[in-house]
């Protein structure tokens, strides 16, 4: 059984700073060992490092960005610019049978949603001998990392970040597509403040088999795909965009219990226990647009030389 607890921001008359909102989430164990690899065209083996081609299709790979256990992630760049110095995009290969799959589902996800703050798939192959997807290079920091800098936010900037991620959410769930695995890792936010939502290799379109294993991120799964994996719906999405936006509230600089309030009831709204009970990505993108509004004013101040002088 997960449970949550939300503390509204309190003034500390002695210190004059608030309480920080706080949230308790209990998640059971799974066991992943159940898990049923996607049907594929082409046996699979595992890749490794030293295996990586120099090129793959129309794409020279370049330095490596991440090498992790089901993938590698490199700088690309067409054969055809040979010599550029640019490597305006990235290749993700497939080091896995399981990363195959996500290659997989990436591809048909991407071919059926686009949206501004979703990561766009250029050209992939799924299911070749080494199967590969590329997207555009996007130059900016992961939400994780964000986050973990500490508290000291503009609430409205928070609210802001929390809100784009929706917007790809709700596309998606239009679309008819789940994210399933919504967390900060998964979020880029670029120097000018643009967040994009990516890693679509555990999207699925419908509804998930009953025999699915659990994919995803414990500390940001619903409470209900630990006791059933294949519950996983758009309001799973929605729950994991709520455990985001408790994570930026535990780092905004405001003591404005007016604002913090509103914003403390949408997150139990995000993470009610019952999915039928949790809004729809539309409805938090309004609400989150209207709040940014109302938190403007806590946020901008005029500067001195942009006040009239006294005639």
């Amino acid at each position: 059984m997960s449970t949550l607890r939300i503390t509204v921001a309190s003034r500390q008359p002695n210190r004059g700073m608030v309480d920080e909102p706080s949230l308790e989430v209990h998640f059971r164990n799974f066991d992943s060992s159940a898990e049923k690899p996607m049907p594929t065209r082409q046996p699979h083996r595992d890749l490794q490092h030293s295996d990586l081609p120099s090129q793959l299709g129309i794409w020279r790979l370049g330095p490596v960005i991440h090498d992790g256990i089901d993938n590698v992630v490199c700088h690309a760049q067409p054969i055809d610019a040979a010599g550029s110095p640019r490597w305006d995009y990235a290749i993700k290969v497939a080091k896995t049978q399981q990363a195959q799959d996500g290659i997989h589902r990436s591809i048909a996800a991407a071919s059926e949603v686009s949206h501004p703050n979703l990561i766009t798939i250029l050209d992939g192959d799924p299911i070749g001998e080494t199967p590969y997807v590329v997207m555009p290079r996007i130059v900016g920091e992961s939400m994780e990392a964000n986050l973990k800098r500490g508290s000291g936010r503009p609430l409205p900037v928070a609210l802001w970040f929390v809100r784009q991620l929706c917007q790809a959410l709700d596309k998606m769930h239009q679309t008819g597509w789940v994210h399933g695995d919504v967390k900060p890792a998964n979020l880029i936010i670029s120097a000018n403040g643009h967040v994009t939502l990516v890693d679509l290799g555990y999207a699925f379109e419908g509804t998930l088999d009953q025999a699915s294993p659990f994919r995803g991120t414990p500390a940001y799964a619903a409470p209900e795909l630990l006791s059933n994996p294949s519950a996983a719906t758009s309001a799973s999405d929605l729950y994991a965009a709520g455990r985001i936006l408790w994570d930026w509230l535990a780092n905004v600089e405001t003591t404005n219990e007016l604002l913090l309030s509103p914003v403390c009831e949408l997150v139990e709204q995000m993470a009610d226990e019952s999915p039928r009970l949790r809004p729809q990505a539309s409805k938090v993108v309004q609400t989150l647009l209207r709040l940014e509004i109302d938190s403007l004013g806590d946020h901008i101040e005029p500067s001195q030389s942009n006040q009239r002088r006294a005639a």
